[in-house]
C-alpha cells in the first residue's frame, strides 16, 4: 500500500475510515486505465510491490517546415 498510495493501511483505515476489505479505495479506483511501472519482489509464493513510478512520457519531434 505504500509503493503505490504513499501511505500505510492503518493510515487508510483510522485517517480516511476505509474498513471495508472488499471495497475498491477512491484511491486505487482512480488509477485505473492510467499506466504505472510496478517494482516487484518475488519470495516463494509471495509479491510485494516495492516501488510504483509512472513510465516515462516520450515526446515525438516532428520537423514542419
Amino acid at each position: 500500500m505504500v509503493a503505490l498510495l504513499k501511505t500505510t493501511c492503518t493510515e487508510m483505515m483510522t485517517k480516511n475510515g476505509y474498513t471495508d476489505p472488499k471495497m475498491l479505495l477512491k484511491e486505487i479506483h482512480d488509477m485505473i486505465g492510467k499506466p504505472k511501472i510496478m517494482h516487484i519482489s518475488v519470495r516463494g509464493k509471495q509479491y510485494v510491490v516495492t516501488n510504483v513510478s509512472d513510465p516515462p512520457v516520450v515526446h515525438t519531434v516532428t520537423n514542419n517546415i
